[in-house]
């Protein structure tokens, strides 16, 4: 059986409008894909540059945390240093008395300044 003439062209008519429509929902997709494509290269790079900024915040703080121990050592040989400059004078002070004392001996008593005397005594009281 053949188709009216007008049947058969609407029918093809409805093919092609068919065909097109699924070809521009085809183009539309993959437009959508690519788009999709590229966000996600976006957060794979914007998760690169997280990781590599936690990678140098972590390295920084590994080099804050040698830095300290460095410090804390100096503080404790000048602490260190300070109370044997304590000891030092204290001892020459009474090394001065006993010779007063003892009047063994006619040597000046060694002689400290006050500001340096002073300040061996605050580092001491620090400790």
């Amino acid at each position: 059986m053949s188709c009216p003439s007008e049947t058969c062209d609407h029918a093809e008519a409805n093919s092609e409008a068919a065909i097109e429509a699924l070809e521009l929902e085809n183009q539309r997709l993959r437009l959508e894909n690519q788009s999709l494509r590229h966000e996600m290269i976006g957060l794979r790079i914007n998760t690169l540059e997280n990781k590599l900024e936690a990678a140098e915040a972590k390295k920084a703080n590994l080099a804050l945390d040698v830095e300290i121990d460095l410090l804390k050592r100096k503080m404790e040989e000048n602490r260190s240093l300070a109370f044997k400059a304590y000891q030092a004078t204290k001892d020459a002070i009474e090394l001065g008395r006993q010779r007063r004392a003892n009047k063994e001996e006619k040597a000046p008593i060694p002689l400290i300044p006050a500001r340096v005397f002073n300040l061996v005594v605050r580092l001491k009281n620090r400790l």
